[in-house]
């Protein structure tokens, strides 16, 4: 019996099964070595490269142009020290101390430097500032008038002119520095002309002066009519006490042998020298208060007088110029990179790898037309 071979039936591929394991991210790089993400940054730069190069350009010239518009400055610098003065009361008091063999020393606050930084920029003389008159040359003639008429400072009500004028004055006109080391306060006064700061600095050691004498003579002639008082009590309380003592004295004229009479002579005698010493103490700080209240000695030291400014202010042009073009520079970076984020629309991925050699070739192109010479040299070469 002969078997017959059933005929083979032909087999159908199988398609393959995808593998579910993670694929792993090669590290693609563009021809020449570098980082793909590098290379698309390159090529972002040298597609913005007009933007990046004439917005900073153009915000150089504008401060430039800003700077030089603006009117010259003139400063007037004067430096000055504040006299130490001796206040009445104190010296009766450390007087007083010492006949006690008490040592009482202490600083017046009003002559520290730090007392003049403060009171420079008061309401009080930066408004005698801004209404005394000023003369400016102008040409051939010459134009008079305050602080608030000159910088034309008009809001419209006196109240809120007063107010614009004070802040001009603290915040662009007046600088004021010291040194706690050498007690030494200096005062820039920078406007518009020569002759207004040179005005300006003058009165207002005027008017610091005047403020410390005002102040002086105001405090000792408070303090000349307290001691007048207490001299009068410490008078009659002397008087008493002599009194008593010359009755005393009236009584016993042989106290000498008696213990007890010659124990309440010497306390009536102590109470007498306490009197005097009190009562001399008193006249001497009421003779001192009494001169003090008419002395009318500056109350500064100057130290560098004020003097008219020789030339303008220098501008610092080059130095607000490159300012600006770092300013401009960040504003263009800042546009390129909201323009790429709203075009683009995602974040680049190694799977990106087509457009960024797109990218590379961009750039290569770019760079040949920045560099025509280079391009051109290494056609040349064999």
């Amino acid at each position: 019996m002969t078997s017959t071979a059933s005929p083979q039936q032909p087999q159908t591929a199988q398609p393959p099964v995808p593998s579910t394991r993670p694929r792993p991210v090669t590290n693609h790089a563009s021809p020449g070595g570098q980082d793909v993400r590098w290379l698309h940054a390159a090529g972002v730069v040298l597609s913005y490269r007009a933007v990046l190069t004439l917005v900073p350009v153009v915000c150089g010239l504008i401060v430039v142009a800003i700077v030089l518009l603006l009117p010259k400055k003139y400063t007037t610098t004067v430096a000055f020290t504040p006299v130490a003065q001796e206040v009445p009361a104190a010296a009766a008091l450390g007087a007083l101390a010492g006949q006690f063999g008490v040592n009482l020393t202490g600083a017046d606050p009003s002559s520290s430097p730090d007392f003049y930084a403060q009171l420079v920029v008061t309401d009080d003389l930066l408004f005698q500032l801004a209404q005394h008159g000023y003369e400016v040359r102008e040409g051939d003639g010459t134009r008079r008038g305050s602080f608030v008429e000159l910088y034309e400072i008009d809001e419209g009500d006196a109240g809120k002119t007063v107010a614009e004028a004070l802040r001009v004055l603290r915040s662009r006109i007046i600088t004021v520095s010291f040194d706690r080391q050498t007690s030494i306060v200096s005062i820039d006064v920078r406007t518009k002309w020569r002759d207004v700061s040179l005005s300006m600095a003058t009165l207002l050691l005027e008017l610091v002066n005047n403020f410390n004498l005002h102040t002086r003579q105001t405090q000792a002639g408070a303090e000349s009519k307290f001691l007048a008082q207490r001299m009068d009590t410490a008078r009659a309380e002397l008087r008493a006490a002599e009194d008593a003592l010359q009755a005393f004295l009236v009584r016993n004229r042989t106290y000498q042998d008696a213990p007890v009479l010659a124990f309440q002579h010497d306390r009536l005698a102590r109470e007498v020298t306490l009197r005097q010493q009190v009562y001399t103490t008193l006249m001497q700080a009421y003779e001192q208060a009494r001169v003090s209240a008419v002395r009318n000695t500056p109350s500064i030291s100057l130290v560098q007088p004020p003097e008219a400014a020789l030339r303008f202010d220098r501008r610092h042009t080059l130095p607000k110029a490159l300012g600006g073009m770092v300013g401009g520079f960040l504003l263009a970076m800042v546009y390129v990179l909201v323009r790429e984020m709203i075009t683009t629309g995602r974040s680049q991925t190694p799977e990106d790898f087509a457009s960024f050699e797109r990218a590379w070739e961009d750039t290569k192109a770019g760079l040949r037309r920045l560099v025509p010479f280079a391009a051109r040299g290494r056609a040349n070469t064999p």
